[in-house]
């Protein structure tokens, strides 16, 4: 029998973890910007709750071995501000919330008339903001 990981660990803890409250206390807007109880929460304690941000059963939450919070996320709740081709063919994102990520390649990418997103940790969705977009649009479709 295999070693459970922590991400499996903490995905079992998480669907049997009670929601604290049906009111989301968290709210991430259009461009990303995070709020608690409608103000803006700062750059860093932002960074400190994506660590803990899950998509699960189509809603956002804060999980924490201690509780489990909703979040209204507006759209997506992770912006990509950069992006670096790697020689591996991978690609490095960087996020809003000064982050990085390395994903397989260009083509996890969905391409729509509006934006252009990705799955990443957690099962999030990021999207390209507008800079990133027309980079996009012009070195990988126009190309």
């Amino acid at each position: 029998m295999s070693e459970p990981t922590s991400e499996s660990v903490l995905k079992d803890f998480s669907l049997r973890q009670n929601v604290c409250d049906e009111k989301s206390l968290f709210d991430i807007d259009v461009e990303g910007n995070w709020f608690y109880q409608g103000s803006p929460l700062p750059k860093k304690f932002a960074k400190l709750f994506y660590s803990i941000l899950f998509y699960q059963d189509e809603q956002h939450y804060l999980i924490t071995p201690a509780e489990k919070v909703k979040v209204y996320v507006e759209q997506e709740p992770i912006k990509i501000v950069d992006y670096q081709l790697l020689e591996s063919g991978q690609v490095e994102v960087t996020t809003s919330l000064d982050t990085k990520c390395i994903l397989e390649s260009l083509n996890v990418f969905t391409v729509s008339d509006d934006k252009i997103t990705c799955l990443i940790q957690h099962g999030l969705t990021a999207s390209l903001n507008r800079p990133a977009y027309y980079r996009y649009i012009d070195e990988v479709i126009l190309t």
